[in-house]
């Protein structure tokens, strides 16, 4: 379980189905080449890479991003994406996790996991492939890597989460094989303080429940605990979290903006409702292996007012995601609230 935790290649680098733009070797393991060239041809009438992309004035949307390292030159793959979209018309923050194993196109370099889209091109990339595959605009965002992660959540004085039994002996196990004794969580199922060090590998656990899935949902809980927590500290104490942290977090909005904005997230924070999707949602997915990449296909419609609460058009995306059984026909779900999943 150590090892599978810290390389930037977890699960192997089969993961890399391309070099470049065109397929190289066997299309699939598994799927045959006919099955193959329909599920690229499902790919392409879904990368809307010259499409409408969805925008709108009083909606922000805020791409966080996990990533396993960054560097000076080089920027590993994305642990985590989550789109946070914040919508003056309805006074609510949407919290949307685009699980990281989705298989898609990549706008000039073919086809690969959403992950494998910032090491090809940085910010800049993964945000160009989330908007030509579901044609929403990224407004703005944010980057850190799992040092940062640790120093900021121990700036703050640690968050509160309640891990389960199978969670709590996951992280005890890593570390204890650390050494990380000071780390071992004593009480499992209720709220505990969490340090940056334990949180990291809460985030990060894969092998217990249900995979990736359960993951976004833990993340979603680390943010969730994050806002719980800035809501009790005294503004000065946060104008200085920004001033020490911001140099060292890879983001296009300056220490400036982000003072300037603390009175009205203060407000968005304490009032506005919030949701959590991740995509693909239950039932919506098949798996699949291409090139020796676990990895599942389906299509789903989103309605636009899940990200901008503006419209009732939909957008129709197709991709490949993990856990699952292949099917390559066409389905049709309707993401609309977190209750409904």
């Amino acid at each position: 379980p150590l090892e599978s935790q810290t390389g930037n290649s977890v699960n192997g680098e089969n993961a890399n189905i391309f070099e470049g733009d065109e397929p190289t070797g066997d299309p699939s393991l598994e799927l045959s080449e006919d099955e193959y060239g329909s599920l690229i041809e499902l790919l392409d009438a879904n990368a809307r890479e010259s499409g409408v992309v969805m925008s709108d004035e009083n909606v922000w949307n805020v791409l966080l991003i996990g990533a396993d390292e960054i560097l000076s030159e080089t920027v590993g793959r994305s642990d985590s994406m989550i789109l946070v979209s914040v919508s003056h018309y309805t006074d609510t923050i949407v919290l949307t996790s685009f699980m990281r194993d989705s298989y898609l196109k990549i706008p000039g370099y073919g086809y690969n996991r959403i992950n494998a889209a910032l090491s090809y091109g940085g910010v800049s990339m993964l945000a160009d492939t989330i908007e030509s595959n579901f044609g929403i605009h990224v407004d703005n965002y944010a980057m850190v890597d799992f040092d940062l992660f640790i120093d900021i959540i121990d700036a703050m004085g640690g968050l509160y989460l309640t891990p389960t039994d199978s969670e709590t002996d996951y992280i005890n196990q890593i570390m204890r094989q650390l050494g990380r004794y000071d780390c071992v969580i004593e009480t499992p199922n209720e709220p505990t303080l969490f340090n940056g060090f334990q949180a990291l590998y809460y985030a990060r656990i894969r092998y217990i429940g249900r995979s990736d899935f359960d993951r976004t949902e833990r993340q979603h809980k680390i943010l969730l605990s994050a806002k719980d927590r800035l809501l009790t500290m005294e503004l000065t104490d946060i104008v200085d979290l920004i001033k020490e942290f911001m140099p060292r977090i890879t983001t296009d909005i300056d220490s400036k903006t982000c003072i300037s904005l603390l009175f009205s997230a203060f407000k968005m924070l304490s009032g506005y409702d919030i949701q959590q999707h991740r995509i693909p949602m239950d039932n919506t997915f098949r798996d699949a292996t291409v090139s020796g990449t676990d990895a599942g296909t389906y299509e789903m419609e989103l309605k636009a007012e899940d990200f901008v609460n503006t419209s009732e058009n939909f957008a129709n995306v197709t991709f490949v995601i993990v856990d699952g059984q292949l099917d390559i026909s066409k389905r049709s779900v309707t993401l609309t609230s977190s209750d409904d999943e």
